[in-house]
């Protein structure tokens, strides 16, 4: 009886170090390997077994992933630190093609349907069309320009130095100039400046955040509207007294987190962009809001007002402004609380909105060694995923499949390591709708 006991255990036992050895295989796993039903007290490795689709292991650490990553039906499109673009299988994560336009900088890049724009956001390169699903040059131009944006049929570039001075709008089927316009003359005699990751398209229009003013204690913000077509100003708006760096755009309407210089109060500005006019200012106050303001970036989500700082990853009552609810690291340690049952590294992720994903009400980020979902309204963790090294970059949630990637440099903060470096990279695929149903494991085995 007792040696049957034991015999039991071993063969456990090597199921479990065959799930965890099947994780680190290179080529891609599918669903066929995985239980088809796993308990939530089960080990982690058997758990990440079940929620993974498929993992492959890369060639070259990835840049960014969710912030420089795209994707379309059926393949991932992302830039190496190589300066080189990848394509691999929105399927099993196998490459079908990489293209190397001898960039010196990573490049950003955008999809128009079927063409894939290349550019980079110091200038010092060409514009590059690639065809998407075989990675064949389309066009490339003799200038450099900086990052370009993409307006339907325009492709809308700058150029300049440290501020954006000049606009110039190619062809999306040649990369042939059709005009060019001088941002101050589009801004009017008191411009002062505009950065150039202030260019959006929203709306049809193609905005500008700009900034008004002689010095630091003058300085207001504004912002004007282009018609990508011609170049021509659609409508001009300045906001009196107040400075921002921060803002979203959510249908018709921009929200930008206001700082009022006079008064020294905080505010969220509520813009028309198809009018070009401004609203009453809401929220009246935010708890801890120059902090929560101060170049940290906001994202609004119905009615929540999301924000995401050293100080930790914040919900906010946009009507209101009451701290709905905090995540956030344990002080300096460079360690999560443990109030979650968690055992994961807090990383630089919560410094930015830039990792963050909001879908079906839950925001998802990279913690440490894995991702973290936590309820939109309460702030409570559902779900999460433990990884074989850090994750950073934003996770892209489509089709019910969570994408994300593992591995990178060594990250330090104020002379710490936070996060120790790893040589080898993954690209996930995960299905969102079982690791909802696994929930929160206890962390890494």
């Amino acid at each position: 009886m007792i040696k049957g006991f034991h015999l039991a255990l071993i063969v456990a036992f090597a199921t479990a170090s065959l799930l965890c050895v099947a994780c680190f295989v290179a080529r891609a796993e599918t669903p066929a390997s995985a239980p088809a039903s796993v308990p939530a007290s089960a080990p982690a490795a058997e758990r990440r077994v079940d929620a993974l689709l498929w993992k492959v292991e890369l060639p070259v650490i990835i840049r960014g992933f969710g912030s420089m990553a795209v994707l379309n039906d059926d393949l991932i499109f992302f830039p190496g630190r190589d300066k080189i673009v990848y394509a691999v299988s929105r399927a099993d994560g196998q490459k079908k093609w990489k293209y190397d336009a001898g960039y010196i900088n990573s490049p950003y890049l955008q999809l128009s349907g079927n063409t894939l724009i290349c550019s980079t956001a110091t200038g010092y390169s060409p514009i590059t069309a690639l065809d998407a699903a075989s990675g064949k040059e389309l066009w490339q131009t003799k200038d450099h320009y900086f990052s370009a944006t993409v307006c339907r049929t325009h492709l809308v570039t700058y150029q300049g130095g440290d501020d954006l001075e000049r606009l110039i709008s190619l062809s999306l089927k040649d990369g042939a100039i059709e005009w060019t316009r001088e941002v101050k003359e589009l801004a009017g005699s008191d411009y002062d400046y505009a950065r150039r990751s202030s260019v959006r398209y929203a709306n049809g229009s193609l905005l500008i955040e700009m900034y008004r003013g002689e010095n630091a204690e003058s300085t207001r913000w504004g912002m004007i509207a282009v018609n990508p077509a011609t170049g021509e100003t659609l409508w001009d708006m300045t906001v009196p007294d107040g400075f921002s760096d921060s803002s979203d755009i959510v249908g018709e309407q921009l929200y930008v987190a206001m700082l009022y210089h006079n008064t020294k109060t905080t505010a969220v500005r509520v813009c028309d962009l198809k009018a070009g006019r401004t609203w009453t200012d809401t929220p009246p106050k935010i708890d801890n809001a120059w902090e929560v303001f101060n170049g940290v970036g906001i994202m609004v989500v119905g009615e929540i007002l999301l924000t995401g700082s050293h100080a930790g990853l914040a919900a906010y009552d946009l009507a209101g402004g009451k701290l709905l609810w905090r995540h956030a690291p344990n002080g300096d340690s460079g360690k999560r609380p443990d109030d979650d049952g968690i055992r994961m590294r807090a990383t630089y992720s919560y410094a930015s909105l830039s990792n963050v994903t909001v879908h079906d009400g839950e925001v998802i980020f990279p913690v440490g060694d894995g991702l973290l979902a936590l309820d939109l309204k309460t702030g409570k963790p559902r779900w999460n995923y433990v990884a074989e090294s850090f994750v950073a970059g934003k996770p892209i949630v489509r089709d019910g499949i969570v994408y994300f990637k593992s591995g990178g440099g060594t990250i330090s903060m104020r002379g710490q390591v936070i996060i120790q470096g790893s040589d080898t990279n993954y690209l996930y695929a995960l299905d969102l709708a079982k690791a909802r149903r696994l929930g929160m494991s206890e962390g890494k085995e």
